[in-house]
């Protein structure tokens, strides 16, 4: 199922999560999100979070509105534990069973270089981590540049590999819940004041799901 745009419903069964770099560095996030939807996106309660018109906002000012500084972290939900204190809950309200993967598409990928020693992330980037009902979670970066050059990754099941049909071992499963967290990170050494990390993450519910890899400057439709 596509990704939504800003301000669709969520009936069709995935959101669309946007951030995006504003004046004075700061830095704020939506969530497409329908709490009666097939698949809901639905908000914690930290209080940089909030839901206004079926648009799920999380906003990241800092002190005075002045956003993210280089060289720091700022993260929604537990990251240690998300299924105990998320960001925002991803809900199935279906009665059938769906794979999930989710992938991260930015606006303007040009300030993203390789990393040719492929280790760690030393740009800014921001950080996923998604958890299933019992602890079980998958956890990516974007961009990814420990591989070596400039490509993204989709952030797979929680619960394992999952990818492949329905009808198997990793599934989504009908009225069950998974909880995300989510970083914004600047410690890297090459991290600098005119990275853009904007873009959207697209939740993807469905049949089948395969694992996939782009580079960012042409992402999947």
């Amino acid at each position: 199922m596509g990704a939504l745009g800003a301000g669709a419903a969520a009936a069709a069964g995935s959101g669309a999560f946007t951030t995006a770099t504003m004046p004075d560095r700061e830095l704020s996030v939506s969530v497409d999100a329908d709490d009666e939807a097939i698949i809901a996106l639905i908000p914690g309660d930290d209080d940089d979070i909030s839901l206004n018109d079926g648009e799920l906002a999380l906003d990241l000012g800092g002190e005075d509105d002045e956003g993210v500084n280089i060289n720091s972290r700022y993260e929604w939900g537990d990251w240690g534990n998300p299924d105990g204190a998320p960001a925002f809950t991803i809900q199935n309200n279906d009665t059938q069973d769906y794979m999930f993967k989710m992938e991260y598409y930015f606006d303007d990928p040009d300030w993203i270089t390789s990393n040719p020693d492929g280790v760690g992330n030393e740009q800014s980037f921001v950080e996923f981590k998604v958890a299933a009902p019992g602890g079980d979670s998958a956890s990516r970066t974007f961009p990814d540049q420990r591989s070596g050059f400039n490509q993204d990754h989709s952030l797979p099941h929680p619960e394992g590999s999952g990818f492949g049909s329905n009808l198997g071992g990793f599934r989504f499963n009908a009225g069950e819940e998974y909880t995300m967290a989510v970083a914004v990170d600047t410690t890297g050494d090459l991290a600098d004041m005119d990275d853009e990390p904007s873009g959207t993450l697209h939740i993807t519910v469905a049949d089948e799901t395969s694992a996939e890899s782009w580079d960012p400057r042409s992402p999947p439709n």
